[in-house]
């Protein structure tokens, strides 16, 4: 089953920065990366048999570079992403969650924060139209 990123965020019961949820209650696939035995950080309690949902298509290339070590050249959204004009320098470097202008008046927000619930073509729509503020 295929779920757009919006119908995988309002089928979650808990709105967290990112959502954990188990094999056996949702599957958003591919949306969803299967959990592997990594930093956990204040979930380090729960199963390997686990989900890691990502807030936004560019939150999951992030999780994907940061807790993975994944390359942007191996991950398919990150090479859409620079193959559509974003850079591979501020993808990186926008992986860590920083404060980005999202209005010409300089109004900052995390960008997490100003790409969540977008579905891929949107999301990467809107991180060019960001680049172009910074």
């Amino acid at each position: 089953m295929k779920l757009a990123w919006s119908a995988c965020t309002e089928a979650c019961d808990n709105r967290l920065d990112y959502i954990v949820l188990f094999a056996s209650r949702l599957s958003c696939k591919p949306h969803c990366s299967p959990g592997r035995k990594i930093a956990w950080g204040r979930n380090a309690a729960l199963p390997d048999s686990l989900f890691a949902f990502s807030a936004s298509p560019f939150e999951g290339v992030a999780e994907r570079l940061n807790w993975l070590g994944a390359q942007c050249k191996a991950d398919s959204y990150c090479n859409a992403l620079v193959a559509a004009g974003v850079k591979e320098e501020t993808i990186k470097a926008w992986s860590v969650d920083p404060q980005v202008k999202i209005a010409a008046d300089g109004k900052k927000v995390s960008i997490f924060d100003a790409l969540e619930d977008m579905d891929a073509k949107v999301c990467m729509d809107k991180l060019k139209a960001l680049q172009a503020l910074q």
